[in-house]
């Protein structure tokens, strides 16, 4: 499996290639077009699984990237399938305001004009464990019994049919028939996570719009959330979310050295719905 998808510019490929090549010095194995498509094949299906297959998505920011349709596209693909994304960028660059909030929200590794000067920092931010980004922020994953999703944004949407802007919040789909189509949302605020009932409505910059609560509320170990009114419920690592009388998943923080991630689990477990 690719571990990692470049995702570029063709006008910075000087740039991408010296990535690439360093990098695989490190062990790590990179997809990027020019060399790993083959000749033939659609490539935009291509560029979609090899994304799909990819833990980290690699986005060397430039102005060139920012201006490419092809650059966004990767980028919302990335989103839809939640990876992990590693914004890079040179040294002085500073027209962030021009990406979409999902990329400005993250940790941006730079790179000097000798490009191995920001080369460490970049190992080490795809050598962090499963789920974890890197930087202070405080990572956390939802554990469904059968299979773990990792929480790489800031804000995300459950339900049935949760729909809503990649570039602003990620969707997390629960098909339970109890489930409302929109049914909860999960905000990282002040570096802790938390709940809320019902759907937010979200700004392009991420700032509240509107709120509806959802059919059959949302519970924390047993105990509704308010769903009158907007109320984000803080989350401590075990907690169990109720969205349905049979619908139960666990919020798991992932602590700093990963041990969480490693324990033991019975294989015999499976998603509660």
């Amino acid at each position: 499996m690719n571990e990692t998808f470049l995702s570029y510019s063709r006008k910075d490929l000087d740039l991408a290639r010296f990535l690439k090549q360093h990098l695989e010095s490190y062990g790590f194995s990179l997809w990027q077009d020019l060399e790993d498509l083959p000749v033939g094949e659609p490539w935009r299906q291509e560029v979609q699984v090899a994304i799909q297959k990819s833990i980290n998505v690699l986005c060397l920011i430039t102005e060139d990237f920012i201006a490419s349709d092809n650059c966004q596209w990767e980028v919302q693909q990335a989103l839809a399938h939640n990876k992990r994304l590693i914004p890079v960028a040179r040294i002085g660059f500073a027209n962030f305001q021009r990406l979409g909030l999902a990329i400005r929200e993250l940790n941006c590794v730079f790179i000097g004009d000798e490009p191995s000067v920001g080369l460490k920092r970049l190992v080490e931010a795809l050598e962090f464990p499963w789920g974890k980004t890197p930087g202070d922020r405080l990572d956390a994953y939802l554990d469904f019994g059968d299979y773990r999703l990792p929480l790489l944004r800031n804000r995300y949407y459950l339900g049935r049919y949760p729909r809503g802007d990649w570039q602003i919040v990620g969707l997390i789909l629960v098909p339970h028939k109890d489930v409302s189509r929109h049914h909860a949302t999960l905000l990282l605020t002040d570096n802790r996570w938390t709940i809320t009932d019902g759907a937010f409505t979200f700004s392009a910059t991420g700032k509240f719009l509107d709120w509806a609560s959802s059919k059959n509320g949302t519970f924390v170990n047993h105990k509704p959330i308010h769903h009158q009114r907007p109320f984000f419920y803080p989350l401590r690592h075990g907690d169990q979310l109720r969205l349905s009388a049979n619908c139960f998943i666990t919020f798991r923080e992932i602590l700093a050295a990963g041990r969480e991630l490693y324990e033991d689990k019975d294989a015999s477990q499976e998603t509660s719905w």
